[in-house]
């Protein structure tokens, strides 16, 4: 594991549980979007497919806008692009934008075909297989209680993935399907929001590391990425779990709700 430029363990954790939270509160209004619309109580067909672009865009954001200025950015996104769990978390963000997006376009008209129908449910299964091999940080105990969580979680995007899917597939025929995943979806925002990061969570971060003073640059944060400490190495070697990792550069929001 890279060691984070401007944050400690306990302040990524912070950022973490804030960013768990919002998107957890995105998920949920989504679902309850796609509920509605089942039971014919929303008639605008655009409305779920926009709260999942804003959940993808709210993480790329989260993940990349130079929240500590522009002249850390670089140290910034060093470290997202060198840290397994951030390239994930990466990776996810685009997912869901790109289902998002292609779910508008081919409700509106734009990627006319049944087969477009199917790229949301798609990317919500590599949501999905994402969190299952999921890079995790922290101490062994740490580790164990975010797999069991983050497993849980995998669980209910696979679910919602394939319920959407069946749906597609049956058209008017669906019935109770246009309900299933809008449920398990809601499922899944309930556990992102109710998800806190287990102590011990990025253990091995040390304050000196985590010190924003960077002088006249960002070499000094760069030297940093580098280095990981030992227990950095084993606790990120011991497996590919379903933790999900703080985003760099929340820090300054996520005391603002401490």
């Amino acid at each position: 594991m890279q060691v984070p430029p401007f944050h400690t363990a306990e302040e990524m954790r912070a950022i973490s549980d804030l960013v768990h939270q919002v998107e957890g509160l995105i998920v949920g209004v989504t679902a309850l979007l796609v509920l509605g619309e089942a039971g014919r109580r929303i008639r605008n067909r655009l409305l779920w497919p926009g709260a999942v672009c804003l959940a993808g865009l709210f993480l790329l954001a989260a993940l990349l806008a130079p929240h500590h200025g522009w002249e850390h950015a670089r140290a910034q996104w060093v470290f997202v692009f060198g840290d397994a769990q951030q390239r994930q978390h990466l990776a996810i963000a685009a997912l869901v934008t790109l289902g998002g997006v292609a779910e508008i376009l081919h409700r509106s008209g734009g990627l006319p075909g049944k087969r477009w129908a199917f790229v949301w449910p798609l990317a919500v299964a590599g949501v999905g297989a994402a969190f299952l091999l999921h890079t995790q940080h922290g101490t062994g105990e740490a580790v164990a209680r975010a797999v069991l969580v983050h497993r849980l979680l995998a669980a209910a995007f696979i679910a919602t993935a394939l319920l959407r899917a069946a749906e597609v597939l049956k058209g008017p025929r669906a019935g109770f399907l246009r309900y299933a995943w809008g449920v398990t979806l809601l499922v899944a925002a309930g556990i992102l929001f109710a998800y806190r990061e287990p102590p011990g969570a990025y253990a091995g971060h040390e304050p000196a590391a985590a010190s924003p003073q960077l002088g006249n640059g960002s070499e000094a944060a760069d030297s940093r990425l580098g280095k990981a400490s030992p227990l950095q190495h084993g606790t990120a070697a011991c497996r590919p779990g379903l933790d999900r990792c703080a985003v760099v550069g929340l820090l300054a929001i996520a005391r603002r709700f401490t």
